[in-house]
């Protein structure tokens, strides 16, 4: 029962391994576009990040948006006008996502085309 208890307490003590203590800070779109609506965090109102980041959002513009696809030799993916974003950037394991880190920020940079339009996308977490 002893050893039983030891190991909630350190359970308890790595709780933050994979949890919910991480911060998005405010997606940035370069060139800016306003029909985009993003996030990292939660929702739009709630910057937590649970385990890793996803750029989340509305893709309100009248032409799709692609990002890189989710591995090498997957396909992009397309975001049609009108429709939900929900894109798990940590642990992209294909090209058009980059993960710099520098001072305690991870940041994710998303190479993005907005119909034939080159866009970069940016999430700073820290």
């Amino acid at each position: 029962m002893v050893a039983f208890g030891a190991l909630l307490v350190a359970a308890a003590a790595n709780s933050r391994c994979g949890g919910c203590y991480n911060h998005a800070g405010a997606v940035v779109v370069v060139p800016a576009t306003s029909c985009l609506m993003l996030w990292g965090g939660q929702s739009a109102t709630d910057d937590t990040v649970c385990s890793t980041p996803q750029l989340s959002g509305w893709n309100n513009c009248t032409q799709a948006l692609t990002l890189p696809a989710f591995s090498p030799s997957g396909s992009p993916v397309v975001v049609a006008p009108g429709s939900r974003i929900a894109y798990p950037v940590g642990g992209m394991k294909g090209p058009g996502v980059t993960v710099t880190v520098a001072g305690g920020t991870a940041t994710y940079t998303i190479a993005a085309m907005l119909n034939t339009a080159s866009l970069t996308i940016t999430i700073p977490v820290h």
